[in-house]
């Protein structure tokens, strides 16, 4: 007959039995959509900083980024990182008008 061990778990046992524990209880469920929607709310604030660059004259990219704002992909960005598009732009319409001012 085998009777299991019963000597005191060390510290770094407990701790990976803690962890692993926690690792379990976690929602799982909802992790990988928080994830996904910061991923894209990163793609939006890379988007917007591109187009409101302010050094030296206006890139190309910075020109794909201005005409970007108004095209369904950007609308679909901001449903994926479950922002309200319409709120984006009324925020950022006046910030981009000046963008494509001082650029010309």
């Amino acid at each position: 007959m085998n009777v299991p061990d019963r000597r005191p778990l060390t510290a770094a046992e407990q701790e990976a039995r803690a962890l692993d524990e926690a690792w379990r209880a976690m929602d799982w469920d909802g992790y990988p959509a928080a994830r996904a929607r910061a991923m894209w709310a990163q793609c939006l604030l890379l988007a917007i900083e591109d187009a409101l660059d302010p050094r030296g004259p206006m890139k190309a990219s910075q020109r794909v980024s201005l005409g970007w704002f108004s095209t369904r992909d950007f609308r679909q960005v901001c449903a994926l990182c479950d922002a309200d598009p319409e709120a984006v732009m009324d925020r950022l319409r006046p910030h981009l008008i000046d963008a494509e001012r001082q650029k010309r």
